[in-house]
């Protein structure tokens, strides 16, 4: 099976011989520049907001609407690759398109806190909270959590 065009698109873009000499966050600058120069699937809204992460600070995420989903529409959350280190909302945004079109879902993306700022538990507590922040708030994003 091949890889997914888009995948290789970012493999493609990305100096891996670079990578052992790269801080974190010289290393997020590159996985997010690299995935800047991928083309992306259009969606009918992108709506980026804030909900309160396990710590009491922001926890960003974005909402994906596709063309043609009736309210309230089936989700999808989504938490990014990137070994809990690197990775975020600008480094998998195509994806998340590409997701959201696909499964004709509302597709939310969670930018949990990464190590080696956070460390663990800090990822996962993110995204457990992010989770039930989203359940709380179906109404308000007109989102199915059944």
């Amino acid at each position: 099976m091949p890889l997914n065009p888009i995948a290789q698109e970012i493999i493609n873009a990305f100096p891996v011989n670079e990578v052992s000499e790269l801080t974190p966050d010289d290393f997020r600058l590159t996985v997010d520049e690299g995935a800047s120069a991928v083309e992306r699937e259009e969606v009918d809204a992108i709506e980026d907001r804030n909900l309160v992460g396990a710590d009491g600070q922001d926890l960003p995420i974005r909402v994906y609407r596709p063309e043609g989903v009736q309210s309230p529409a089936p989700v999808t959350v989504f938490f990014h690759g990137g070994g809990w280190v690197v990775g975020g909302l600008v480094s998998h945004d195509a994806e998340c398109r590409a997701i959201a079109n696909e499964t004709k879902t509302v597709l939310i993306a969670v930018a949990y806190r990464l190590p080696p700022e956070y460390p663990f538990p800090a990822a996962p507590e993110d995204c457990y909270t992010a989770l039930c922040h989203i359940v709380d708030l179906s109404g308000e994003l007109n989102i199915d959590t059944e």
